[in-house]
């Protein structure tokens, strides 16, 4: 059960960001989710963020900081994007 709640807050976090990064770049990272590369997608995720310096809202960097922790994702990836708010 927790696996299906990551992977659908996962695809919930890349339908908000439709507008804020390129539409290849988020297809390429929905198949990954498909294809059980959970952890690389967001990696991915929270690179391409912080290379389009995206601001996100506070809900929205909850968001990845809960997903990146409980997929065990180096805290890195997350907490670079705090210098984009």
């Amino acid at each position: 059960m927790e696996s299906n709640n990551i992977y659908y807050q996962i695809i919930h976090l890349l339908d908000e960001c439709v507008n804020l990064l390129p539409n290849d770049e988020l297809e390429e990272m929905r198949s990954l989710v498909n294809s059980n590369e959970r952890g690389v997608a967001v990696e991915n995720l929270c690179t391409q963020l912080h290379e389009y310096s995206v601001v996100l809202t506070p809900s929205q960097m909850n968001a990845i900081t809960s997903i990146c922790v409980s997929l065990g994702i180096d805290s890195s990836y997350w907490k670079v994007l705090k210098s984009n708010q």
